[in-house]
């Protein structure tokens, strides 16, 4: 059960992407991007903040 719904998160992630690049909502990967998410996440760890993607929900 917990793998079918792991499966499930994934593909409803991987349609949410789809779903923005055919809309055009995409931004270059650059070096100055991935830094900005690795710090956002350290951060994040660091303060205990739990995320939470509302934009993708297991069907």
């Amino acid at each position: 059960k917990q793998r079918e719904s792991e499966q499930n998160c994934l593909l409803a992630a991987l349609e949410v992407g789809e779903k923005a690049i055919q809309e055009g909502q995409t931004q270059p990967f650059t070096r100055e991007l991935f830094d900005q998410v690795i710090q956002d996440g350290i951060s994040k760890a660091k303060s205990g903040e739990i995320v939470v993607n509302t934009d993708v929900i297991a069907q």
